[in-house]
């Protein structure tokens, strides 16, 4: 009950945040011995034209911190 209730909430997340196409869900209790495990298969789908433009946003922080990491090391 708390495996479903926790992949309830985490779905529900997700759902809601991320387009999700297909979804395969199962939870199967061993109640013979006492032992947890899980496994988790996934397939990520990006945009080439969203990694370039996070890639573009990201330029100008990269160089800022190569600055203040020159600076840092001139002083000592």
């Amino acid at each position: 009950g708390a495996a479903w209730t926790l992949i309830g909430a985490i779905m529900t997340f997700v759902m809601n945040n991320i387009d999700v196409s297909a979804q395969n869900i199962s939870v199967i209790p061993d109640f013979d011995n006492k032992v947890f495990s899980y496994e988790l298969n996934c397939i990520i789908t990006i945009l080439t034209g969203h990694i370039i433009i996070v890639g573009i946003r990201m330029l100008p922080v990269l160089l800022e911190g190569r600055k203040r990491y020159a600076l840092l090391s001139q002083k000592i």
